[in-house]
């Protein structure tokens, strides 16, 4: 059974302690197909995600745009990369993510198209609603209860 393939910009997130209890309860795989997994907003360099999701992330350079400092989308190695997409998604969902916040003109895009002509699977892209509504509150911080018309 294949599993769902969805993709998101971080740059669309909230914060990456939302995205990362969303990537939890949904039991998925995040992928992160930067080709280098750094970011001027600290929370989302690769050391940082990857200790919000020690089991749950993986980062696959292999989907990385050589050009992400420049004009044009080339992928280091998509003849490998997106097989190894595929391998995950054997076992689980995969959410493949990237920093752009505009989809149409992000590298991601490419990948889901590839993936979509090589292996007839689509993506569903995740917006900050929906990954807000996974995610649900935020357990560290104490809810306070609504009293209808009182």
């Amino acid at each position: 059974m294949r599993h769902q393939l969805f993709d998101l910009g971080y740059q669309n997130m909230k914060d990456a302690e939302t995205t990362a209890r969303a990537v939890k309860k949904m039991g998925a795989l995040l992928v992160d197909i930067r080709k280098s997994p750094t970011s001027k907003d600290a929370q989302w360099k690769k050391d940082n995600i990857a200790k919000l999701l020690p089991k749950n992330y993986l980062h696959l350079s292999d989907l990385g745009n050589e050009n992400y400092k420049g004009k044009g989308i080339n992928l280091t190695y998509p003849e490998r990369g997106l097989p190894r997409v595929m391998e995950f998604l054997e076992t689980t969902d995969v959410i493949l993510m990237c920093a752009c916040w505009n989809r149409d003109r992000c590298h991601r895009l490419g990948v889901v198209l590839m993936l979509a002509e090589d292996y007839k699977i689509d993506s569903i892209p995740l917006t900050r609603a929906m990954v807000k509504k996974i995610a649900g509150p935020d357990p560290s911080k104490p809810q306070q209860l609504k009293l209808g018309g009182i």
